[in-house]
């Protein structure tokens, strides 16, 4: 018997728009990768719960698209018209739709195969959630889902530091490089200085690895600012100050701080997060 009357649709409606508006403000708050999860979780519950009460393919159709409408018409056009600009939220508004679908499938499977569709959305979900969401951060941040990629060097190292007036290529030769890009107003690169601190402190005795934060030169910088700036919170790492300003252009640098790992021959093995480039040292050092 179906108890999807005229009324009952707009109901669905109601509830359908109602979702969609009180998921919005938890990817601002939460974070996207949560949203993604309470989306995909609702919708699922959602959709099983409503075609259970559907009584034919057409019902089907229309609970379907009761709940699909609703963030495909708030979203795709946001995705179409600023590709670039929302690439953060795409993991949050796939969640509704993955939640929709499995749904529908998962409604339509055998009793059997519906425990084990169940128990993948589950773990795809958390797996997404989580880890697929880091990765497509990284891949946003720095262009590479891992980190990991295998170019030559582009650009030569020169300029000074605090206590070398004249750096050049013979300061790094047959060393392993980490470069940390960074600028003055970049609250982010302040936050991860005493993680960067840390790996100095750990290997400034090792002559085969060289660690140093590279400056992006700014109109408002003071001269020495970069230096005292950092002498002030008491961090010892070298400062490099590159001869030419646009050194981080040249190492296609998109987004501070980037964190690159270059091997003994000068072919750059890591672009990305300091503590993925800290694990990836640490690999490359085993």
């Amino acid at each position: 018997m179906s108890y999807l009357t005229k009324g009952y649709y707009i109901k669905l409606v109601l509830l359908s728009v109602t979702t969609v508006l009180l998921l919005i403000p938890l990817g601002g708050y939460a974070g996207h990768h949560l949203k993604f999860l309470a989306a995909a979780l609702i919708y699922f519950g959602f959709i099983l719960f409503f075609l259970n009460k559907t009584s034919s393919a057409k019902e089907t159709f229309f609970v379907f698209l009761i709940f699909a409408l609703p963030p495909a018409i708030l979203y795709f056009p946001l995705h179409i018209s600023d590709f670039a600009g929302t690439r953060l939220s795409m993991i949050s508004t796939a969640g509704h739709f993955i939640g929709i679908l499995f749904g529908t499938v998962t409604h339509l499977a055998s009793k059997k195969l519906k425990v084990i569709l169940t128990v993948i959305l589950l773990a795809c979900s958390l797996w997404i959630a989580f880890t697929g969401n880091t990765l497509w951060l990284h891949k946003i941040n720095y262009g590479t889902f891992t980190g990991n990629v295998r170019y030559s060097m582009p650009a030569a190292l020169n300029g000074h530091t605090q206590t070398v007036k004249v750096f050049s290529p013979a300061h790094y030769q047959n060393k392993i490089l980490l470069l940390d890009f960074w600028h003055t107003r970049c609250e982010i690169c302040f936050e991860k200085f005493p993680v960067l601190e840390e790996l100095y402190s750990k290997y400034k005795y090792d002559t085969s690895i060289l660690i140093i934060a590279v400056n992006k030169p700014l109109m408002s910088d003071s001269i020495g600012e970069a230096f005292a700036l950092l002498k002030k919170k008491n961090y010892s790492f070298p400062i490099l100050i590159p001869a030419i300003d646009t050194l981080p252009e040249l190492f296609d640098v998109t987004g501070y701080p980037t964190t690159f790992l270059i091997d003994k021959t000068g072919t750059v093995i890591f672009k990305g997060d300091l503590e993925k480039a800290k694990n990836k040292l640490h690999t490359l050092l085993q």
